[in-house]
């Protein structure tokens, strides 16, 4: 039997939405791609070696990648909310 995940603030009888379960899991590739980045980054600075272009370009991009689910995030979010609100009825 599959459970249905819940969030923490979400009761077990009140499981997630699946659009809930994306915005979390993006949160986790963000977070996941930013340290990424600053790693790369931080090898260089503790090794005294530079960076090669290869390095540098993909350290740039795992950055840039957690920045635009970063902005990706809140639209999600803003979307989700908007959907989750009753809507008038029209007579």
């Amino acid at each position: 039997m599959q459970q249905t995940p819940t969030s923490p603030i979400n009761s077990p009888a009140d499981p997630i939405t699946p659009i809930e379960t994306s915005i979390i899991v993006l949160h986790e590739i963000e977070t996941q791609l930013h340290l990424a980045g600053d790693e790369l980054q931080r090898m260089e600075d503790e090794g005294g070696q530079n960076q090669t272009r290869e390095q540098a370009a993909k350290a740039n991009e795992y950055l840039k990648a957690s920045n635009r689910i970063k902005v990706i995030v809140p639209l999600v979010e803003e979307i989700n909310a908007a959907a989750e609100t009753p809507q008038p009825e029209h007579k």
